[in-house]
């Protein structure tokens, strides 16, 4: 176990770096972190309790979940807070999924997080269910044809993330939705679900327009606290608990929700919506400036996705015969904090699945680093990135 001394030393390092992996987490928006500490302090009580320092919190948390599904364009008994979107993506799987028997067909995009994508596997290997990948498209899209192809009868779910977490492509869930209303009948069509962690602050949430049965957020994800989420279930849709205990979140979700977590969530959505057209546009101009820059400084890159239906904030790219991992350290040496892909695999020395479904050459496949600005990114930060990026790789290159 570390020492504390030798943790102090790496926390004051990691304070001084220039943060460029705003996809994994965001920093607590300060108004956010006051609204947080002052509940956490001052109410105290359990919303489940019917006394009145309970009722307290309660009103804090059902007024928490009204400002959410306002922005979500929707009613406040859809939104289930969760501990994460990680159990958010889980619980649309195995809750929308019958809770006895076989589950049926299901098809899920194949460069969904590894929370949709392994709460699949397991659905296969203890529920029976038959799961059919969809394939993307070089730059990463889902054509509505390899839906049509492979949707059935049978289909009971479909799982498509709004922005993919890796390479920041956004998907037509509005199209997608309107394709499965006209091809199933009203009490025969499949759940759509989307995972839209990555989406909020950049993207429209409108679930009526998008056209979504299920959605998962993340407020780590929007400069909210970290270990709050939420499922958008629609209105009348059953949804069965994967945690059991008490009649919570109206018996979708058992477990105590924190109410100054659930504040801090609704506030920071309200922000990011606020700040939405006017940040989106602003990260979009940086995040040219630096694929144009790099692109035409570094040879042997390629930029992974469409480089027109993204995130503004996300830029994946990949360098001939270099590791990532290894690219990813050296800037760490040099004060940069970026990633190679999704937080949570960062364990993992396989090849991105996200990459591999892209059909990205192999002496690319392991050099992909990921790159996402956010709202303390300045164009100074972005030109210092550029000058390190571009030593670290000729360094790592001139030693193979």
């Amino acid at each position: 176990m570390p020492s504390t001394n030798l943790w102090s030393k790496r926390s004051r390092a990691s304070s001084s770096q220039l943060y460029f992996d705003y996809a994994a987490a965001t920093p607590l928006d300060h108004q956010v972190g006051a609204l947080v500490s002052s509940i956490e302090k001052a109410i105290y009580g359990n919303p489940s309790s019917v006394h009145g320092t309970g009722q307290k919190a309660a009103h804090i948390l059902e007024d928490s979940r009204f400002r959410i599904a306002q922005v979500l364009k929707t009613r406040p008994e859809a939104i289930v807070f969760t501990s994460s979107g990680t159990e958010a993506n889980n619980l649309a799987l195995f809750g929308a999924s019958h809770p006895l028997g076989a589950v049926g067909h299901m098809l899920i995009s194949s460069i969904e997080h590894h929370s949709v994508i392994r709460a699949a596997e397991q659905l296969r290997s203890v529920r029976e269910a038959d799961i059919r990948y969809l394939p993307v498209r070089h730059g990463g899209h889902i054509s509505s044809s390899s839906i049509l192809d492979m949707v059935r009868p049978d289909t009971r779910f479909i799982s498509v993330g709004y922005a993919n977490n890796e390479i920041g492509v956004v998907q037509s869930l509005g199209e997608i939705s309107r394709m499965i209303r006209d091809k199933f009948p009203p009490g025969g069509r499949p759940l759509l679900h989307s995972d839209a962690c990555q989406a909020a602050g950049y993207l429209d949430l409108d679930v009526h327009r998008l056209g979504v049965d299920l959605m998962t957020l993340s407020a780590a994800k929007i400069y909210g606290p970290k270990g709050i989420g939420c499922l958008f279930v629609k209105p009348g849709l059953d949804l069965a608990p994967m945690i059991f205990g008490g009649d919570q979140e109206r018996g979708r979700r058992a477990g105590t929700i924190n109410p100054a977590l659930a504040a801090g969530f609704a506030l920071a959505l309200e922000i990011a919506e606020q700040k939405r057209k006017k940040e989106s546009q602003r990260l979009y101009e940086l995040r040219e400036y630096l694929i144009d820059a790099v692109v035409a400084s570094i040879p042997d890159t390629i930029l992974n996705g469409d480089r027109a239906k993204r995130l503004p904030n996300n830029i994946s790219f990949s360098f001939k015969n270099i590791e990532g991992e290894m690219l990813m350290l050296a800037l760490d040496m040099e004060g940069i904090a970026v990633s190679t892909g999704a937080a949570c695999t960062l364990t993992s020395t396989d090849p991105s699945h996200v990459l591999q479904a892209l059909g990205t050459p192999q002496e690319y496949l392991l050099g992909n680093i990921r790159i996402t600005i956010g709202r303390q990114t300045t164009k100074k930060d972005v030109g210092t990135l550029l000058a390190k990026l571009k030593i670290a790789v000729q360094r790592l290159r001139q030693k193979k």
